[in-house]
């Protein structure tokens, strides 16, 4: 007598199981971490953000833009080190080297002597509640801390730099007012020439 067995028939296929294992996998992880397609949202920590409006309050500026400071690397707070290079190889003798520590100690002195005068400007700037920083209170900066002899340098630059500037703007005034007069000049002898064919189709 032969036994009859039931046939079980597989609830999943191989393929059907390595696809569900692939997704557990996937959802498994992605409670712990990050898929490489979503992008990190950074929680900002409450303590800076509590700082960064006081000090917003403090100082008439906004938070994105104190946010966007605090955020600034060491590279993009220092001048490019080969721009200092050439400003010191400007002043020295011919064939003259520059060791790299002294070119980065160079770069450090510029980041520094730039953030010193800003500040001293700054605080003119908030004591007269404005939100511009303009080049006579970089000028009167600079005498305050104990620069004068650089303050009348700057001082000369920035009275030639405003009568260029003047000087351009009159420069394209009359550029413009040229090239619309020889436009003008243009049109009116094309008007002539129409008007002087139409009179002698007239004539015909």
């Amino acid at each position: 007598m032969v036994e009859e067995t039931e046939s079980i028939e597989p609830s999943h296929t191989s393929e059907e199981l390595v696809k569900k294992e692939v997704t557990d996998d996937v959802h498994s992880d992605d409670k712990n971490k990050e898929l490489p397609n979503k992008r990190r949202k950074i929680d900002i920590d409450p303590d800076l953000k509590n700082f960064l409006v006081e000090l917003s309050n403090k100082t008439d500026s906004s938070v994105d833009y104190l946010r966007y400071l605090t955020s600034l690397t060491e590279q993009d707070k220092t001048m490019p080190l080969n721009n200092v290079a050439n400003i010191m190889k400007s002043v020295l003798p011919p064939g003259t080297k520059i060791s790299k520590e002294a070119k980065q100690l160079m770069q450090d002195c510029c980041s520094e002597l730039i953030s010193f005068i800003t500040s001293g400007a700054t605080d003119a700037v908030a004591q007269d509640k404005r939100k511009t920083v303009l080049g006579d209170d970089i000028i009167q900066s600079m005498y305050t801390l104990g620069f004068p002899n650089y303050s009348e340098i700057m001082t000369i630059y920035l009275q030639k730099y405003k009568e260029f500037q003047i000087l351009r703007q009159l420069t394209i005034g009359i550029i413009e007012q040229e090239g619309q007069g020889k436009r003008y000049k243009k049109r009116q002898e094309n008007t002539d020439e129409s008007n002087d064919s139409n009179d002698d189709k007239d004539g015909d």
